[in-house]
């Protein structure tokens, strides 16, 4: 055994092993891959913090469209551009801005879509110009709308709010219309007294001069309430041809029928929307697991909430996710939780009243 162990080609091969092991030994670096480790899991924890933080919070939904767009019902429907002379046919959903003119054909139906959630139907060969489709300055997600019905029938829903700009005009060769949060149909055609029929509140309406096309006085319909308004060959004004109330056969017509369908339909859907939206931007609410952490956040806001503008900014701003989040809860019937967060909301409500009655007493002692 001695022998063997010592035999040169022993010898040898042992020295070439040797030599490989160490030609193949590596430095081992264990303090770098432990600050590796350490960086990674730095990062996805700050990762994680600000995902829950953004989570809890909540968030904006982004809207899905901010185009004004036609929709074929039925039938046959073609739109010019502005800056093109052939007429296309209308397949799907497409796009439509101001100075586009809309025809329909022999029994088609057509839907325009604006972006503040107007919405205008149209029927029976009807001719539209899109004259106006801008954001109101005062907010931009109402509309300024003003088209020109030259022939057809129309009926419009409209939901803006009054804002001393928004709203929807709608002209024919006979008079101009104006509305704001009303659902109402005018039919137009040529050598016909163009008819208005109000189905929600108010629109008002203002007669043209036949030869100069100037406004004369208005006048306002009120729900259940239509009119006649026809031009006169002379130069007199143009005069108001009749004026009264809706019959049941005026509500009754598929017309209409369909129409307030569409309608509740449509509020229905713009509800629908609208709570998710509310929803979303709430975030986590109370009775969660994360809603203490929630509220630590918030408590932090507070403590670095320097300044009386400041600190009354941040306390608006939480008495209305309170709100939001009484409003949620309600829809989705937790009253204990809802009732909890209208009490916090009443109590930041009081803190903020009390502040300002306290600023105004100090005000007028100086």
């Amino acid at each position: 055994a001695g022998t063997f162990f010592l035999h040169p080609v022993f010898i040898f091969e042992a020295k070439v092993r040797l030599m490989e092991a160490i030609r193949n030994t590596r430095p081992h670096y264990g303090w770098m891959l432990f600050f590796k480790r350490l960086a990674t899991t730095t990062l996805i924890m700050i990762f994680a913090v600000t995902s829950t933080l953004f989570y809890i919070d909540g968030g904006q939904l982004a809207s899905a469209s901010q185009d004004t767009y036609l929709e074929v019902l039925q039938g046959e429907v073609a739109l010019k551009r502005a800056d093109r002379i052939i007429w296309e046919t209308v397949l799907g959903p497409t796009e439509v801005t101001a100075g586009d003119l809309i025809r329909l054909g022999e029994g088609a139906e057509a839907a325009i879509h604006f972006f503040d959630d107007t919405d205008l139907r149209l029927t029976d060969h009807a001719l539209l110009l899109l004259t106006r489709i801008d954001p109101s300055p005062v907010f931009p997600r109402q509309g300024v709308l003003e088209v020109s019905l030259h022939q057809g029938r129309a009926w419009a829903q409209v939901l803006n709010a009054n804002d001393g700009v928004s709203g929807l005009t709608l002209v024919t060769r006979d008079a101009i219309f104006s509305a704001l949060r009303r659902s109402f149909d005018i039919t137009t055609r040529l050598y016909e007294p163009t008819a208005l029929r109000v189905f929600s509140n108010e629109v008002t309406v203002k007669p043209l001069n036949a030869l100069t096309q100037e406004t004369l006085e208005s006048v306002t319909l009120r729900s259940n309430q239509k009119i006649q308004i026809k031009a006169q060959n002379s130069k007199t004004k143009r005069v108001l041809l009749s004026s009264k109330n809706f019959t049941d056969e005026d509500r009754q017509s598929d017309w209409a029928r369909g129409n307030l369908e569409r309608d509740r339909e449509h509020l229905a859907t713009l509800r629908d929307r609208e709570f998710a939206n509310l929803e979303h931007a709430v975030g986590v609410l109370p009775g969660t697991m994360l809603y203490p952490l929630k509220l630590a956040k918030e408590r932090l806001e507070l403590a670095f909430s320097f300044g009386n503008e400041n600190l009354n900014q941040t306390q608006i701003e939480l008495a209305n996710k309170r709100l939001n989040e009484a409003i949620v809860l309600l829809q989705k019937g937790d009253r204990i939780n809802a009732q909890q967060a209208l009490l916090a909301y009443k109590d930041l409500t009081q803190a903020i009243s009390d502040k300002s009655s306290l600023t105004s007493i100090l005000v007028s002692n100086k």
